[in-house]
């Protein structure tokens, strides 16, 4: 005989620990939040070398849990399971994408690029084309008289400076930086004013799929340079951070540090989501087993 609340109607059954003692729950929780993670750090560390496959697996994963919603292979669990599942993927994937643009892909052009050793500032540069570190030779110094500041429409000043040599002609090194300078003749990015400084960190161009590239903006800070102080540029100059010998991987430790922070907080802030998703659809569930 079925049991009686204070009104009369029968009392709905307790469910000992609600919906986390459920397996369904923990399953519609786990695999999507998976395949989140798996696919934000697929676009991430494996699209620089991995491209195809990538974008192969991804869509793969969306087909599957397209099949799973719209066949229902396994019932409701298995269409929720589909349902989250398209979710998670779209949403890695972008995250994903955003992380690679941002700073992701620096990790790989700085471990795929070379180095070169006492390079001398007027030489061309598109002999180092290649380079992703510089040391340059004994004479090479940052010029800050002859530095400018140009403020972009986001908020940040872009710095550049010539790399000076004997003997130079057109500029083929500029030291650059972000928020490190004065609008003319005032340059303290980096280690521009250590005299002992002589290393150079490449600055990459990057896909500007989510923002414009910082050479773009380095670009018209050159340019403002060259009309105040009468400068003469190569065709394509090299831009790079003026820093230590001994801190050539600053950059490259900077964005993998930036990559891990950005996809641990982002698989936090998702899984909390992924929570709230499973716990709605587990009473949804419930309910619907509760039907007559």
């Amino acid at each position: 005989m079925a049991a009686t609340g204070l009104l009369g109607k029968a009392a709905k059954p307790r469910r000992s620990g609600g919906a986390f003692a459920t397996i369904d729950f923990w399953v519609v929780l786990f695999v999507p939040f998976t395949l989140f993670v798996a696919t934000l750090c697929a676009w991430n560390y494996l699209l620089f070398y991995f491209f195809n496959n990538v974008v192969i697996g991804t869509i793969a994963g969306l087909i599957l849990c397209g099949l799973a919603v719209l066949f229902r292979t396994r019932g409701v669990l298995n269409m929720r399971i589909g349902v989250t599942g398209l979710l998670a993927i779209l949403c890695g994937a972008f995250m994903g994408l955003y992380c690679y643009d941002t700073s992701g892909i620096f990790m790989f052009l700085y471990a795929n690029s070379r180095k070169y050793t006492n390079v001398v500032a007027s030489e061309a540069s598109a002999g180092v084309a290649d380079a992703g570190r510089l040391v340059f030779s004994a004479e090479a110094s940052v010029d800050g008289t002859q530095s400018v500041g140009f403020q972009a429409a986001n908020g940040n000043t872009y710095c550049v400076a010539p790399i000076k040599a004997q003997n130079s002609q057109a500029q083929e090194f500029w030291a650059v930086g972000v928020n490190c300078c004065g609008w003319e003749s005032d340059f303290n990015c980096d280690a521009a004013t250590d005299n002992s400084a002589r290393g150079g960190i490449v600055v990459f161009d990057t896909p500007g799929i989510f923002a414009k590239s910082n050479k773009d903006f380095y670009d018209q800070a050159r340019s403002k340079a060259e009309a105040e102080f009468a400068l003469t540029s190569a065709d394509k100059p090299m831009y790079v951070r003026w820093v230590k010998d001994d801190n050539l991987d600053m950059l490259n430790s900077h964005y993998k540090k930036q990559s891990a922070i950005f996809i641990c907080l982002v698989s936090i802030g998702y899984f909390g989501l992924s929570v709230v998703l499973s716990k709605v659809l587990w009473v949804d569930r419930a309910q619907m087993q509760q039907l007559p």
